[in-house]
């Protein structure tokens, strides 16, 4: 700076990032990643050529038939086996944090921070429902104990966290503090399936848990602080084997009539949703169940608290297996809702991750 000139800058480098990704892995198995920082990475496509995006960050111009989505992270890993990210910082990222594609089995991602990501914190698997390719298998995926915060505003339909169609997935103890998007998606399709479980898969035995979600959608409209879509057995398979439980999704603001906290749309089947806690949002549970052929079926909702009024009776569709029960709501404050409910004090007390954020 200039004594006599303090609002002018002199003498300051101007830098623009000139790879797609910093890691790329391919084919390879037993890996770590660990204790690294990554910052500056970005994508030259998208600076060149706009942005045209669709839902889960497509890019409507590509044509790859595993999901038209760019392929640009400070960490991509494609076919990978048994890879790991751990204890890692990803800070001023321009495209994705970690995006992990095609056939990924037994991956984790641990006790990460994800700070100013422009597009996904973490995406894993390809944004398609076709699993008879191999390609789009993914299995026994974790994210767990991460800590996310001012993810997707420039490239606001990727979600803090997406995870396509996978078998065996866990997304456990995260924060997610600020998303232009959805602060959890998962699976893929609006429509029912036809297969019986073992021949094919969206999401099963899919365990989604003691995640804390604030100020998510503050960018976009159709989507929520834990989104899921997609059918996941046949209509004639009735038992229940998906579950999202005990988390804490709020925001500071409900200016936005049109939020949603917790969402299972297009044809979503299948769960169990229990134990859940949502403050300040206008339409904290939404069912699927005014689009023909999209029907949300075979969920259960138990045990939900809100500060905020739920539509009962467009939860509760017991013809397709759509039950609410026992929905409690405090509209006074949150924290009547907690002297109301001494349970939903310590679901919110026991959500999000517990990492040192001294660097803060």
């Amino acid at each position: 700076f200039i004594v006599d000139a303090p609002n002018e800058l002199w003498y300051h480098k101007v830098m623009r990032p000139t790879l797609d990704s910093l890691f790329e892995f391919k084919g390879m198995s037993n890996c770590t990643v660990e204790g690294l920082v990554f910052t500056g990475v970005s994508s030259s496509y998208v600076c060149d050529k706009g942005y045209y995006a669709l839902l889960s960050n497509l890019e409507r111009r590509l044509k790859d038939c595993l999901g038209d989505r760019l392929r640009h992270a400070a960490i991509v890993a494609a076919d990978a086996k048994n890879f790991v990210v751990k204890n890692c910082e990803f800070r001023g990222i321009g495209c994705n944090g970690v995006q992990l594609c095609d056939t990924t089995t037994r991956a984790g991602i641990y006790d990460n921070i994800f700070c100013d990501v422009a597009m996904s914190g973490v995406s894993i698997g390809n944004a398609t429902s076709k699993w008879d390719n191999p390609k789009n298998r993914s299995f026994a995926v974790s994210v767990v104990n991460n800590y996310f915060e001012h993810i997707s505003y420039d490239y606001p339909n990727a979600a803090a966290i997406f995870i396509g169609i996978s078998d065996g997935s866990k997304i456990l103890h995260n924060t997610i503090k600020g998303c232009g998007y959805s602060g959890i998606y998962g699976g893929w399709g609006w429509s029912d399936v036809r297969f019986e479980p073992g021949e094919s898969v969206n999401l099963r035995k899919a365990e989604i848990a003691y995640n804390r979600i604030e100020d998510f959608m503050e960018l976009c409209r159709d989507g929520a602080a834990i989104y899921m879509t997609g059918g996941n057995a046949a209509l004639t398979y009735t038992k229940r084997f998906n579950s999202i439980h005990h988390n804490y999704a709020l925001l500071a603001d409900s200016g936005h009539h049109d939020k949603r906290g917790y969402y299972l749309d297009g044809a979503t089947s299948h769960w169990d949703v229990c134990d859940n806690v949502i403050h300040n949002c206008l339409l904290p549970l939404f069912t699927q169940y005014h689009v023909y052929n999209q029907y949300t079926h075979y969920c259960h909702t138990k045990n939900f608290y809100s500060t905020t009024p739920v539509d009962t009776v467009g939860n509760h569709k017991p013809y397709n297996d759509v039950i609410l029960e026992n929905c409690c709501v405090e509209t006074e404050s949150l924290e009547k809702l907690f002297e109301k409910y001494p349970a939903a004090k310590e679901i919110a007390e026991g959500a999000g991750c517990d990492l040192d954020l001294g660097w803060k």
